[in-house]
This record gives C-alpha cells, structure tokens and sequence, in this order.
C-alpha cells in the first residue's frame, strides 16, 4: 500500500514502479535489498514518518539500511513527510534526510496539514544539483510561484506565530484521536483490528472477518457516507480503511460515527 497520487507522478515523469511490501516496521528494506541484486534502481520514493495509508513509521535500523543500500548502489531517496509535525506519543522522529552523509536524499514536504490544506505550498530539502533542476523544470509549469503566500508563512517563522499555532494543533488533533479511537474500539471493537497511531491524521484498520470493504462500502452509501475502494491506496485488493480523525469537531465526528457504527450492524 501506498500514496497513489505519488506513485502516479513518478510514472508521469516516465518511472516504473516496483512495489515493496510494508509491515509495522515501515518499507521492507531487505527486499530493496533484494531488487538491487537484480536490476538498476534509480530511486527509492518513502514515507517515513507517517506511512500512507498505513500510519506505521520506518524503524532506525530500516532507515540506516536505506541509506547504506543508496551508498552502495547509487540510488536517490525521496523522503516525503507530509505530516512531520503531528506526534503525540513523544518527540518525532528526525527525517532520514537528517542522517544523510552523501547527499542521497531529496526531503520534501507541504503545508496543507500544517496550516490548511487549500495552501498549496510546499519545500524541498536537497542537494544544489537537484535545487538548479527542480527550479529549472518548474518555470515551465509556474513561473513564479505564489510570492505574496510564501513571504506571509515566513513571516509565521519568523514571528514564532506557526510553532504557537502548531503547539494548539497537536493538542487538539490529539484529543480527537483519543476520543475517536475510543469509539472505534468501543463500538467496533469486534469488527475492525487497529492500533491507536503514535501520530498523523489518521486510523488504518482492517475489516475482521466476516465482515468485507465491498460490503462495508455498500452499507454505508446507504447513509450518505462515501468509502472509498482498496485502489485508493493499493496495487492489490484489501478489506482495509484509512479513517481520518483530524478535520472535523468531536460533534461532527460522533455524528459520522453513529453511521458508521449503524453501517455495521446493517451487514450483520
């Protein structure tokens, strides 16, 4: 499983995608290991912080391994950490980028989660060589940029208004996870098996038998809710779902929830 949308651009660019499996210690990097002994990879696309869908984060020997395998066989990493600021179990994690000694990994992020998400503004953390390309290519498709924007979030930088704004946010994103995974497991304990995640945005859970996505999506469309199918998220079919926590009330939530929990009783 995987950020699709990522996975959709590497290809517009004229990649082939080669899939490797996640488990809870984050991307499997003995198989990397593996496709490496037997064709030419140019890079390596990871979430490491917060996997999408699966929420898991790349344990500290997976990410050394990473880099020591980018050494060896030349291999770029593209770290994406979309949601780097939202931990509520401890300190984050630093980025693999942080560990870096060859200039192997591009760091890239955004601020939609952080301020809002019609803020289409995002960063690179890279070698120069790739700096001079990226903004290279980028002239063709905007050629400057949204200046007034980027000068107005510096100033939230410089101000200490954003660290002040994320401060709020984590404590509130918190305690809507804790109240929404509360639901889930009481309600659904019997239908879904997840873990509560350290941090992000979301909940990834899987259907327990007998319950099915086909059957889950068809019950709760009709209570106006929209689930959507595996593909969103993976190359191979799985009854599993990514439930977001994090944009609405606690009211609007348990709301949402009442018909969730109702959809499941209606397959039963």
């Amino acid at each position: 499983p995987g950020f699709v949308e990522g996975h959709r651009t590497i290809q517009l660019a004229g990649g082939t995608l080669v899939y490797v499996p996640v488990d809870a210690d984050g991307l499997q990097t003995d198989v990397i290991e593996s496709l490496c002994a037997e064709r030419p990879i140019r890079a390596v696309y990871v979430i490491s912080h917060h996997h999408y869908p699966t929420t898991v984060s790349l344990s500290a020997a997976r990410r050394m391994q990473l880099l020591d395998l980018a050494d060896r066989h030349g291999f770029a990493i593209v770290e994406d950490d979309y949601d780097y600021d939202f931990h509520y179990a401890s300190s984050p994690l630093l980025p693999v980028a942080s560990s870096d000694p060859h200039g192997a990994v591009a760091y890239v992020g955004s601020f939609s989660k952080t301020l809002a998400p019609s803020l289409r503004l995002g960063y690179i953390v890279a070698p120069q060589a790739l700096i001079e390309q990226v903004a290279l290519r980028s002239r063709y498709t905007d050629s400057f940029g949204n200046t007034a924007m980027e000068r107005a979030v510096a100033m939230l930088f410089t101000s200490g208004d954003l660290r002040r704004h994320l401060k709020k946010a984590l404590a509130t994103y918190r305690a809507r996870r804790n109240a929404f995974c509360e639901r889930l497991q009481t309600d659904l304990g019997h239908a879904l098996d997840f873990s509560v995640p350290e941090g992000g945005l979301a909940v990834w859970a899987r259907l327990k038998p007998p319950f099915t996505l086909d059957a889950l999506r068809a019950s709760t469309a009709e209570r106006g809710l929209h689930v959507p199918t595996s593909d969103a998220f993976s190359s191979v079919p799985q009854d599993a779902i990514r439930l977001g926590f994090a944009s609405r009330t606690r009211e609007e939530t348990q709301a949402m929830l009442d018909l969730f929990v109702a959809s499941f009783e209606r397959i039963r």
